[in-house]
């Protein structure tokens, strides 16, 4: 629906519903509609200038996968994938970054991706390496925890999107061990039953209750990392340097209130 504030508008603001669907459909619209976007936005508050109108998106799911077989026919799967990893990242400019990606992607094809020079490729490439660098040190800074019923448990806030990404990671880890993975801030689960994975948003998560054994280990676990500490050589602002605030959060080792 347009909102013509002004007159005849110069800008357009694109907002969708904030899913990979409604931004895939705004892509669709702005190539359909022919008009350059001035910004595309899952936000609800937008407060535009004069001189702009705002379309709201409605998702569309045959547009979008229009424009996601486009997408895999120019860069193949593999360049698919990195556009959903794009897509998560908390970075408000994030949709704009990975429209104008695109415009080089329909345009040069495989190419896209070697185009360093080019500035939107660039813009895309650090997103992505953000992106990239949490899902690294996630893997290796989950913590899990044995509670009631045999299920390994963990709480995480990460700054993007990331769940889907480390799920895998875990799975192969784990084997055939029943999992959970809550990120805390989105209030999403990803749950392992020892066969498959899934994801999903759960608003209330049941209380959690750790095992006998797990609450004992983590006492161990704590008074080993008070032992090992030198503590004429600790220095906060060198270990917040290397471990920031999000990952020590749930670590037993640094926040334990298990007495």
């Amino acid at each position: 629906m347009l909102q013509k504030l002004n007159g005849e508008a110069e800008k357009y603001i694109y907002r969708y519903d904030g899913g990979i669907e409604g931004f895939f459909t705004a892509v669709f619209d702005i190539y359909d509609l022919r008009r350059r976007p001035y910004t595309i936005t899952a936000s609800a508050e937008v407060q535009p200038a004069f001189d702009t109108v705002v379309i709201d998106v409605i998702t569309d799911p045959k547009k979008a996968a229009r424009v996601e077989k486009g997408i895999i026919k120019n860069i193949g799967r593999l360049g698919f994938a990195g556009v959903l990893r794009v897509f998560s990242a908390s970075f408000a400019y994030k949709d704009d970054s990975i429209y104008e990606f695109l415009q080089v992607v329909f345009a040069h094809g495989q190419k896209a991706g070697s185009m360093l020079s080019d500035p939107r490729v660039i813009k895309y490439n650090e997103i992505m390496q953000n992106v990239n660098y949490e899902c690294h040190r996630f893997k290796g800074f989950v913590r899990f925890r044995e509670i009631k019923g045999g299920i390994m448990y963990a709480p995480i806030r990460p700054d993007h999107d990331i769940l889907e990404f480390i799920m895998p990671h875990f799975c192969e880890r784990f084997h055939i061990q029943k999992f959970a993975i809550f990120d805390v801030g989105r209030k999403k689960l990803g749950a392992f039953d020892g066969r498959e994975w899934r994801a999903g948003y759960l608003e209330d998560l049941p209380e959690i209750e750790l095992t006998e054994t797990e609450a004992d280990m983590q006492r161990v676990w704590k008074m080993y990392y008070d032992t090992v500490t030198i503590k004429e050589r600790a220095s906060e602002k060198r270990r917040r340097a290397f471990l920031p605030d999000r990952y020590r959060e749930f670590m037993p080792e640094i926040n334990n209130d298990i007495k």
